[in-house]
């Protein structure tokens, strides 16, 4: 600790400690020790009070980067980071050479960029961190020097942007997102720090837009689409939540009425092998076979009572194309 001894115009002095080699990214390390009046280092009585020596390390600018108090060789009180520019970039309470209680971080202006806690150098405790502007990215507890419990984060807007728990760091259980407007987006369970389970998503009316079954944060599993609120497919899909595919069995419904419009299966969102295809009534209107999309092989259409076949359009279709009318009994 800087210490002025005796009366006006007696004060410390800084004695050189060590030069860093060649490396400016560091500057240089300076040692600060008490000096009295008469220009002598201060004796056992300085000592006995146990302060802290301040180890100052400077940019090549000469402008102060670190301020390190020691005592008995180990970092003991606070540390000062700096920017060039003078501004405080962090500050971290030490005791007995590790970090014990409050840290913080600010950005150039001088706005808090984090704050965290810490218990035997570890994370423990109250943490949170903020966008530049100030606004709260996201805050929490931490354990053991994870994140434990409930955290919340938020968008830059400072509306919630997501809430749930923490088991040993990774998210665990279930958690909820919203959107920036501040509505619902969606909600389901963590395992391992990864979706998993049924997940929910809302559209901006509030409304069931999408329920996909995840594992390990992929899609695996039954799914369900909607529009307006109402159920227009469903099926096994695979992909990313926010890019589902449709791959498998797969059943497309009207949503006026919500009855059946086609049936068959996908290929990673490719219609691929046997189709049957429905009128809103129900009543038969096609079936046959796609390949990548486009109608493949024989095909059989109907007239909307469901039993008349439609000749002009039945026959051997080849990639999309009608290739040959078949007259057909």
């Amino acid at each position: 600790m800087i210490r002025f001894a005796g009366g006006i115009g007696k004060a410390m002095f800084v004695v050189v400690l060590c030069v860093v080699g060649s490396s400016e990214s560091y500057g240089r390390l300076y040692k600060i020790a008490s000096i009295n009046g008469n220009g002598e280092q201060a004796g056992p009585q300085a000592e006995s009070q146990q302060e802290p020596e301040i180890v100052k390390e400077f940019y090549p600018s000469g402008k102060v980067k670190a301020e390190t108090p020691f005592l008995n060789g180990r970092i003991h009180g606070v540390k000062k980071i700096f920017f060039e520019n003078g501004v405080l970039q962090k500050e971290e309470e030490y005791r007995d050479g590790m970090r014990e209680g409050i840290s913080r971080e600010y950005y150039e202006d001088g706005v808090l960029k984090s704050y965290e806690t810490f218990k035997d150098d570890r994370l423990n405790g109250e943490s949170y961190m903020n966008y530049p502007g100030g606004q709260r990215i996201m805050s929490g507890q931490c354990a053991d020097g994870k994140k434990s419990g409930k955290w919340t984060l938020f968008h830059n807007n400072g509306n919630k942007y997501m809430e749930g728990n923490y088991e040993n760091g990774v998210m665990e259980g279930q958690w909820r997102s919203f959107s920036p407007e501040g509505w619902l987006d969606s909600e389901g369970e963590y395992k391992n720090g990864l979706q998993s389970g049924l997940w929910i998503y809302y559209d901006k009316s509030r409304r069931i837009a999408k329920k996909l079954t995840l594992k390990d944060g992929m899609i695996d599993g039954m799914c369900w689409i909607y529009k307006e609120g109402k159920l227009v497919g469903e099926g096994t899909m695979t992909g990313q939540s926010h890019n589902p595919v449709r791959h498998g069995n797969w059943k497309t419904y009207f949503i006026k009425n919500g009855r059946l419009k086609y049936e068959g299966v996908f290929v990673m969102g490719k219609k691929n092998g046997q189709f049957r295809e429905y009128y809103p009534t129900s009543n038969i209107k096609a079936f046959g076979e796609y390949n990548n999309d486009k109608r493949n092989g024989n095909w059989v259409f109907y007239d909307e009572d469901g039993k008349t076949i439609n000749e002009a359009k039945s026959g051997l279709y080849t990639m999309g194309k009608l290739f040959k009318k078949t007259p057909l009994p």
